[in-house]
Order: C-alpha cells, then sequence, then structure tokens
C-alpha cells in the first residue's frame, strides 16, 4: 500500500480543557471544541490535525495515516487483512472525530494503535491564529511520531513490508538507559521521517510528536514562550539524522512535543539507510526544573 503522510493525531488527555488555551498561546494553533470536550487542533487547511479526547490518563490514542483515497483505501483494508491483521471498520464516531470521510482501525504487532484514513476536511477560510508560525506541512505530512515497539524486529517488518515505509536510518545504542534504546526511523514520503520506532516501552504510547514550521524565528519565539512560561523540557539543539534544529515541550499532562525547523527532505529512489552513532550532533540538554 501507499501511505502518503502522518495526517493526524489523537491524543488522550486528563488536561483536555487546557489545550485551546496552550495551543492558541504557545504554539500559534487555531481550536474548536465539541460538545463532548474533545478538542481539535488546526495548523493548516485541515480541520483536525491534532485531536485531544478527555480521558483518564495522558497517553497516545491514535496515529492517522493517509492513503489517497476511497479505492486506495479499500485496497490498504485488504492488504491488512490479507497480512493477517485484525482491522476494524465499523468506525463511523472515530471518523467524525478525527474529520475524515472514512477510517479503519489496526495496531502494529507493538500494540501501536493506527488509524489508516481518507477523505480529510478540508476548511476553506484561513486559520484564525494572527501572529502564529508556519506549519510545514502539505505534502510531507504533518510531522513524526516516536512510538515504543517492544516487539521491534516485527513491527519493524510490519511498516516496511505490510505498510510500505522506508527505512531511512538506526541509532544504537542511544542514551544512558538500563537496557540499551534502539531507535529505527521509517519515511513515507520525502519527510526524513513520519515513524520512529524504540525498542522500549512507554507508558503514554509515544515517546513524543514533532512539528516542523518554517523558519527559525519561528522556533525561537516559540522557545521565548516557552521559557516564559515554564515548559521547556529542554534547550535548543540538532538532530543527527534529520538534522533539524529543534527544543522540546511540556505539553498539558506532560505529553512530549519536538517543536523545529530546517529538517532535511529525502530522494526515496536514492537514499540509503544509515546507523548513526548518537541522536544528535549538539545540544537538547534537559531544562533543570
Amino acid at each position: 500500500m501507499r501511505i502518503i503522510g502522518l495526517g493526524y493525531l489523537v491524543i488522550e488527555s486528563t488536561e483536555a480543557e487546557q489545550w485551546p488555551g496552550f495551543a492558541r498561546e504557545v504554539l500559534g494553533m487555531a481550536s474548536s471544541v465539541d460538545d463532548d470536550g474533545t478538542v481539535a487542533l488546526r495548523v493548516d487547511e485541515r480541520a483536525a490535525r491534532i485531536v485531544v479526547v478527555p480521558g483518564e490518563r495522558d497517553a497516545l490514542q491514535a496515529i492517522g495515516l493517509e492513503v489517497s483515497g476511497v479505492v486506495a483505501w479499500e485496497a490498504a483494508v485488504d492488504e491488512l487483512r490479507a497480512a493477517g491483521a485484525a482491522v476494524s471498520t465499523d468506525t463511523a464516531a472515530q471518523a467524525r472525530r478525527a474529520r475524515v470521510t472514512g477510517l479503519a482501525q489496526v495496531s502494529d504487532p507493538s500494540g501501536n494503535p493506527l488509524e489508516i484514513f481518507h477523505g480529510p476536511l478540508i476548511v476553506t477560510g484561513p486559520v484564525d491564529r494572527p501572529g502564529g508560525p508556519r506549519y510545514k506541512t502539505g505534502e510531507l505530512g504533518l510531522g513524526h511520531v516516536v512510538v515504543p515497539a517492544v516487539k521491534l524486529d516485527e513491527t519493524f517488518r510490519f511498516y516496511i513490508q505490510t505498510l510500505g515505509f522506508g527505512h531511512r536510518d538506526t541509532i544504537r545504542p542511544m542514551l544512558n538507559y538500563p537496557e540499551p534504546l534502539v531507535l529505527q526511523f521509517l519515511g513515507c514520503n520525502r519527510r526524513h521521517h513520519t515513524v520512529a520506532l524504540a525498542s522500549q516501552p512507554d507508558p503514554r504510547g509515544m515517546r513524543h510528536f514533532m512539528l516542523e514550521v518554517e523558519s527559525i524565528a519561528d522556533v525561537g519565539r516559540a522557545y521565548d514562550r516557552c521559557h516564559e512560561r515554564g515548559q521547556l523540557m529542554t534547550h535548543l539543539g540538532q538532530h543527527s539524522n534529520d538534522q533539524g534544529l529543534s527544543f522540546y515541550i511540556r505539553c498539558p499532562g506532560g505529553i512530549m512535543l519536538e517543536f523545529g525547523t530546517a529538517c532535511i527532505e529525502v530522494d526515496e529512489a536514492t537514499w540509503s539507510a544509515r546507523e548513526l552513532d548518537a541522536a544528535g550532533f549538539w545540544g537538547h540538554q534537559l531544562v533543570s526544573p
């Protein structure tokens, strides 16, 4: 199948009511709130790029992976079932929540929740966020997400062989954990990686998600806002794989967001997967509490 990008993320939150103000004031996003408290965040013409659902935990609820249309979606569902995956298409409520025409729910071999979807709702009016940053989306999708994969090899092959992702890079071992942390970076378009698999579990179901903006000025202004509000998790730094300049933010409920710019784009036809000896060139030191 052909996944064309990360379309949206669904996050369960114990502090859902704090997300609209945080998104507007810190990230320059527009928001709407449904009657049940579900928050839809906009960064571009799509009605929902991040959906925040009120709940009893702070965790990833779904990764929305986009295909080009209903025919491609039907073929993707058939391919998933042929590969032995348990797929649900009884998902009208989830599609309304995500502002898409249709979706199928499936989990990868490590249990990460995926929604294969088509038909995002487009809002014809401008995004109401004066002075907000310009997010780099379009053909590159929303950004990337890093999820735990305790069945790393099996999960890696599922993304490559069933979902059609390309292998970009590997980092191992990384950081000072009791067990070595292996990261596999996977892409489905020109963005260096859309999904990264981490070999260790995480109670929130994802290590972080990343949003890219157009300019270093947008990054600097967001950094200053987070510094003033005490929401910085790290200082600025530059990763070795996508070479993006970024920092990490503490979102409501403790969800981690990487906010950056200047990530490289790849030619899928000529890219050769690499093994890197470190996650970054410099920076990303933790901010003291």
